[in-house]
């Protein structure tokens, strides 16, 4: 909330300044995720609005383009915009390693997995730093392909940067539980 407080006192300067739409778009698909959102249907929609503002005001930017393409694909059934999208960003910066992040999760989302795995993989090669999205998103593309050996292999990695992050706790005991290793 106080991120959302924040830019719009940006938006308020620069009612076009496009990352920071793109980030209040971010913030209410974070909202959503996370079950904090009072009105559900009144925060997406504004995610959605937020998302599609930013890019008519700043179309051609990679960040801008990849947080867009990430809230639609959240927030909209048809993913295939949003994948458009993400491709766009990342010919604008093929370096553009949180964009391989996001293109990995659309893909997944997606039902493509196996190209999920490779953009996570890239975006590791590109940042090798910043590991636990990437290791995270493998793992999830290996347990949606059923390949739950590696799944259960991967998230223990993710967890080393995080080790109480719930989501990853919970793929890694589903697929011990399916997995039964």
């Amino acid at each position: 909330m106080r991120a959302l407080d924040l830019l719009g006192q940006a938006l308020n300067r620069d009612a076009h300044y496009g990352l920071a739409l793109a980030q209040a778009a971010h913030c209410h698909m974070v909202l959503d995720s996370n079950g904090w959102s009072e009105n559900r249907q009144r925060n997406r929609q504004d995610g959605i609005d937020l998302a599609r503002r930013a890019l008519q005001a700043t179309g051609d930017d990679a960040n801008v383009l990849c947080n867009a393409a990430y809230v639609l694909g959240y927030f909209e059934p048809d993913i295939n915009f949003a994948v458009t999208l993400i491709d766009r960003a990342l010919d604008l910066n093929p370096s553009f390693a949180f964009g391989w992040v996001q293109s990995g999760w659309l893909r997944s989302w997606a039902g493509q997995a196996d190209v999920a795995i490779e953009h996570f993989e890239k975006s590791l090669r590109l940042n090798p730093m910043r590991r636990a999205p990437a290791t995270f998103g493998i793992a999830v593309g290996h347990f949606f392909a059923r390949r739950l050996d590696k799944a259960a292999a991967m998230l223990p990695l993710s967890l080393q940067e995080h080790p109480n992050w719930a989501p990853c706790l919970r793929f890694l005991a589903h697929a011990m539980r399916i997995w039964g290793g």
